[in-house]
């Protein structure tokens, strides 16, 4: 059983064997034109190699249960079969939930980069929630610290930490990693980072840089480890904001799943630039994890 998004097409020529159903998830914020013409296309391209259990679900990515309950309608036992989760274009929010309803189930985590993103990916914030099952649980006596994974998105990163309002900020800033297009990826973060913490409206000594991989799963996840070290729950409130790659919300996934009390913050914004977001999607060397939360942990 497998549950993929629009890059399924990349893992589907490399697969060993055909899967047996396809979910196909549509956000319904999306742009109705390529919908309609990627439907097409997705179709042709299952039809022409004689895989016909395929379903296009329409749903809102921003109400994760929504979505696990329209798979679980089409397949009651799908948490138990083997599955390929692609969080390619998932929202953060989606894909840690999805990873979690699946975390005991085996199978893989795929991700497939895009060539390259728009300029503007989004606008505005329409609101502050939280990841399902990772709320704030605050304790007025500790100091307030949140963790904000840093990325492209200045506005809303910065929106964000004034609406939290956080005693410290620790901006968790992408450093080299092994290709130029993520070197090329990581300057301009790096840039985003270093801006976001001068326009704060904190006292400089509140705010702290960390810089970590964008793409290198195993260090992000130590690097994690750290931080959460050097600020003890018995004595601060530990918030995140996953606002940096999939491979960072990945690691953060990785993280709250196995330590209790922590809290990951869902900035949805006015508005996506579902037009022009990203283009094209490297199709060579995807990444791939274990699903099983165990095996994320011990392999990686």
């Amino acid at each position: 059983m497998k549950i993929l998004t629009q890059e399924f097409k990349a893992l589907l020529i490399g697969a060993k064997s055909k899967p047996s159903n396809v979910f196909y998830l549509i956000d319904t914020g999306t742009c109705r034109k390529k919908v309609v013409e990627h439907k097409k296309n997705i179709t042709k391209f299952l039809e022409n190699r004689d895989i016909k259990s395929y379903y296009f679900i329409e749903c809102d990515f921003h109400n994760p249960r929504e979505v696990l309950d329209k798979l679980l309608e089409i397949d009651s036992e799908l948490v138990v079969r083997y599955t390929y989760l692609d969080m390619s274009t998932l929202t953060r929010n989606l894909g840690s939930y999805l990873m979690k309803a699946f975390q005991y189930t085996s199978g893989e985590i795929i991700y497939f980069e895009p060539m390259e993103y728009g300029k503007n990916l989004s606008q505005g914030l329409e609101k502050k929630n939280y990841f399902p099952d990772l709320g704030r649980n605050h304790d007025p006596s500790k100091e307030d610290v949140l963790i904000m994974f840093t990325g492209h998105e200045l506005e809303r990163a910065h929106l964000l930490a004034e609406d939290v309002d956080p005693d410290e900020v620790i901006l968790m800033v992408p450093r080299g990693d092994d290709t130029d297009n993520h070197a090329k990826w990581n300057g301009h973060a790096r840039k985003v980072g270093e801006e976001l913490a001068c326009k704060l409206p904190l006292r400089k000594d509140s705010i702290e840089i960390r810089y970590t991989p964008s793409h290198g799963y195993q260090t992000i996840l130590c690097d994690l480890g750290k931080i959460i070290a050097d600020f003890p729950q018995e004595k601060y409130n530990i918030s995140f904001a996953s606002m940096g790659t999939k491979i960072s919300n990945l690691a953060l996934n990785t993280a709250t799943s196995t330590i209790e009390g922590l809290c990951v913050y869902d900035a949805v914004p006015e508005n996506y630039n579902v037009e022009d977001y990203s283009k094209g999607v490297r199709i060579k060397n995807p990444y791939s994890f274990p699903l099983r939360i165990d095996d994320r942990i011990k392999t990686y």
